[in-house]
């Protein structure tokens, strides 16, 4: 069986997750080439859980970060943390992510303590924009190369981390790199009020994700 390159299809690709199990890929052609938007119909699909939620007092987030971290350790794919809470909160705990997303708020205001995020503990500073409700094709770079620096592969670990700035907002960022990540990689956001969220990359994980960026809008524009 050829993947959609052409190539056999090989399980060392699906395991770094390049692609499905018949060589397909995760992402369409149209993700990096065109801004894609929230419709009605995603916003429906995102209610529906996505991971594992480990809960804790919204004013102590490190103890919910200490149990999270407990929980994922030993995982051989990258720990990526999306939102300045648990990225501060990681680094707080010394544990900073191998790849950080940050927007400078939480609850979808500006967050003073995100001046305090040490930009020092990564290899690399990359920024984009990205506005509210929307995937850009900077984002998806910007995911795309923190990936490809970590480095990981099935014999070894040459890895250097990254910190993604983004101008406008974050949240979205989950959809792509579930597709762009190796199997075994570790997704974490807050829930406000809630806790932390786990979710490890998996192929339901890319799968899902592909249905939900394959119903978002297209910016033809």
């Amino acid at each position: 069986m050829l993947d959609s390159n052409g190539e056999v299809v090989s399980s060392t690709n699906i395991r770094m997750g390049t692609t499905d199990r018949y060589g397909k890929s995760w992402l369409s052609e149209q993700i990096g080439k065109s801004k894609i938007s929230l419709n009605s119909k995603v916003e429906v699909m995102l209610k529906s859980p996505f991971g594992t939620l480990v809960e804790g007092n919204e004013n102590e987030p490190k103890v919910a970060m200490m149990n999270v971290l407990d929980r994922i350790s030993g995982e051989p794919g990258p720990i990526i943390a999306v939102g300045d809470v648990t990225v501060k909160t990681m680094q707080d705990l010394n544990k900073p992510a191998d790849i950080a997303i940050i927007d400078g708020m939480t609850k979808r205001e500006r967050w003073e303590q995100a001046s305090e995020i040490d930009e020092d503990q990564y290899d690399h500073v990359l920024k984009c924009k990205n506005p509210a409700g929307s995937i850009t094709p900077e984002l998806y770079r910007c995911c795309s190369q923190a990936l490809t620096r970590f480095g990981y592969n099935e014999n070894e670990q040459n890895t250097e981390s990254t910190i993604i700035i983004v101008d406008g907002e974050e949240d979205l960022a989950p959809l792509i790199l579930h597709p762009l990540a190796p199997i075994g990689s570790v997704i974490l956001y807050g829930q406000p009020g809630r806790g932390v969220v786990i979710r490890f990359t998996d192929l339901d994980s890319k799968s899902r994700c592909r249905e939900l960026l394959d119903s978002m809008d297209v910016d033809c524009n």
